[in-house]
């Protein structure tokens, strides 16, 4: 999957440069397969709620990560209630 450029420029301004690959490569477990009507919205809708809450936490990344592939509208939900 190609990282949208919104992606790229979050996970650049969240995570050191070290950890930038690790986070990205993460984040591409994800895939239209994982969201609503195969969407690309959703799954970028997803993938900035997970940088968003993870708070530059790489494990937490892993973590959102692994709740959006059982249902990818929690990570949409808990990050619009921050």
């Amino acid at each position: 999957m190609i990282m949208d450029e919104t992606v790229i420029n979050l996970v650049n301004s969240s995570f050191s440069l070290d950890e930038r690959k690790l986070v990205l490569d993460e984040l591409a477990k994800l895939s239209l397969d994982d969201v609503m009507a195969k969407s690309e919205n959703n799954l970028l809708n997803t993938l900035t709620a997970i940088l968003q809450l993870s708070e530059g936490s790489l494990s937490q990344v892993a973590h959102f990560v692994s709740c959006a592939k059982d249902d990818f509208r929690n990570v949409i939900y808990w990050a619009s209630d921050q």
